[in-house]
Formats: structure tokens, C-alpha cells, sequence
């Protein structure tokens, strides 16, 4: 595989991984609005063990979005750059 070939895959790679980014923030806010909307209607001891599970399944989609996500992006945006400057220069 060529250095071209492995830029175009890079660009790839990073325009479908912030696009499942991107994706993952919408369905994540959605789940979050669904869940606020039916918390008041639900307070029984099932309750507490699906809170129990969902809360640090939220708490993590949480720090993907706003941590892991974007440093993963910033990771391959610098590779990217690197590959630019070796194959043209800039």
C-alpha cells in the first residue's frame, strides 16, 4: 500500500469516525430526553435497580463524547498532518 493510499484511508477513517460521533451525541441526547421524560412516571424498587445500571452507562457515553471521542479525532487529524507534510511538503 502506498503513502497515498494510506492518507486516503486515514481521511476516511477519520470522516466516518466523527460521522459515528456525530451519530452517537444524537442518539445518546435522545436517550437522555426519553429518559428524563418517563423518570417521573417510574419510582419502584425496579426502578433503582435500572438506575443503578444506567447511570454509569450514561456517565460513560458522557466522558466518550466529551473526551475520549475528541481526542481520538486529534490523534488522527496530527497523523494526517504528518502524512501531508511527508507526501507534499506543507
Amino acid at each position: 500500500m502506498s503513502m497515498d493510499d494510506q492518507l486516503a484511508q486515514m481521511e476516511r477513517f477519520l470522516h466516518d469516525l466523527r460521522g459515528f460521533n456525530d451519530q452517537l451525541a444524537s442518539a445518546a441526547r435522545e436517550l437522555a430526553a426519553a429518559h428524563d421524560r418517563v423518570s417521573p412516571l417510574w419510582q419502584d424498587s425496579f426502578r433503582r435497580e435500572y438506575d443503578a445500571l444506567y447511570a454509569p452507562f450514561a456517565e460513560r457515553l458522557e466522558r466518550y463524547h466529551t473526551q475520549e471521542a475528541p481526542a481520538f479525532e486529534a490523534f488522527l487529524h496530527e497523523k494526517i498532518a504528518a502524512l501531508h507534510r511527508y507526501l507534499f511538503g506543507n
